[in-house]
């Protein structure tokens, strides 16, 4: 990928952001391939966005 590409990446991302943001959304977790891969980072991106967690999968609505 070239340098002019991950700019324009990197202004969407941000675009799509804000519009999150005005729309209401109070976080936003950006999520990659290495999070799959290795989950304590995921856990932890989800733990410092405050997302609740379920302790086992019977809480679940469906």
């Amino acid at each position: 990928m070239t340098r002019r590409a991950e700019e324009e990446n990197i202004t969407r991302q941000a675009r799509r952001d804000k519009m999150l943001f005005d729309q209401g959304v109070s976080e936003i977790i950006h999520c990659f391939s290495e999070d799959i891969y290795r989950p304590d980072r995921l856990v932890r991106k989800l733990v410092a966005a405050r997302v609740p967690r379920l302790r086992h999968a019977r809480e679940l609505p469906f």
